[in-house]
C-alpha cells in the first residue's frame, strides 16, 4: 500500500536495517560465537589452556554438580542426588528432585568421605579417562607416592595394549578409551563396590 513515495522509501529503509541486522547476527556473528565456544570446548578435551581462561583440572579442582542425578566432588567427598539409566526411573527421580523445597537441598543422599586410598584411586580414574592421560609428576607431587606402586595393576593396562606409559605419562590407547566404560569401575576399591552393591540408585 502507498502512502507517499517517502514513507514508503523510509519504511523499507527500515525495513531493510532490520533484515540486515538479523541476517548479519545468524550469517556472520553467530558462526563466529560457535567457532570461539568449539575451539574452548575442543582446547578442555586436549587439556589445553582455553583463549580466555584456565584449564579445568577435574583431579584437582572438584566439581559441584547441579539438577537431578548430579555428582559432586571435593577433595575429600564425593556425593550425588539419586541418579539412574533407564527412561522411567529417571523421570520418577527428576519428579522427586523438583518436588524438594529448600531444606531438602541442604543435604546429600549419597555419598562418602574419601579416605587416603579412595583420594589416589579418584585421581587415577579422572586422569586415565581425561586426555592427555596419568602424569606421573602429578601424582607423585600430590601424593609423594608413585602411582604404579599404589594401584598395580595398571601394569596390566598397558600389557593388555589398553593403555602406553613411556614413564612420563600414561594415556589409554584407542582400544583403552573402547574400554574405559569398564576401566572405570576395574579401579574401584572393595570399598566402594560394596557401597554400590547396597545403594539403592
Amino acid at each position: 500500500m502507498l502512502v507517499s513515495p517517502v514513507f514508503d522509501a523510509g519504511l523499507a529503509g527500515v525495513f531493510g536495517l532490520l533484515l540486515g541486522s538479523f541476517l548479519n547476527v545468524v550469517i556472520h556473528r553467530l558462526p563466529l560465537m560457535l567457532e570461539k565456544q568449539w575451539a574452548a570446548e575442543c582446547a578442555q578435551l586436549q587439556g589445553k589452556p582455553a583463549e580466555d581462561g584456565p584449564v579445568y583440572c577435574c583431579q584437582t579442582d572438584g566439581m559441584v554438580g547441579l539438577g537431578a542425578g548430579a555428582r559432586s566432588y571435593t577433595q575429600g567427598l564425593h556425593y550425588s542426588s539419586s541418579y539412574a539409566v533407564e527412561r522411567a526411573a529417571t523421570r520418577d527421580i527428576v519428579a522427586d528432585f523438583a518436588s524438594h523445597d529448600a531444606a531438602g537441598f541442604r543435604q546429600a543422599a549419597y555419598g562418602f568421605e574419601l579416605d587416603a586410598d579412595e583420594q589416589r584411586r579418584r585421581h587415577v580414574v579422572q586422569s586415565l579417562l581425561t586426555q592427555p592421560g596419568l602424569a606421573h609428576a602429578d601424582y607423585r607431587r600430590r601424593f609423594g607416592t608413585r602411582a604404579l606402586d599404589d594401584l598395580p595393576q595398571l601394569h596390566e593396562l598397558a600389557a593388555l595394549g589398553l593403555a602406553t606409559d613411556n614413564g612420563t605419562l600414561m594415556a589409554l590407547t584407542e582400544r583403552g578409551v573402547a574400554c574405559s566404560d569398564s576401566i572405570g569401575p576395574w579401579l574401584v576399591s572393595p570399598r566402594v563396590q560394596r557401597l554400590m552393591e547396597g545403594a539403592a540408585c
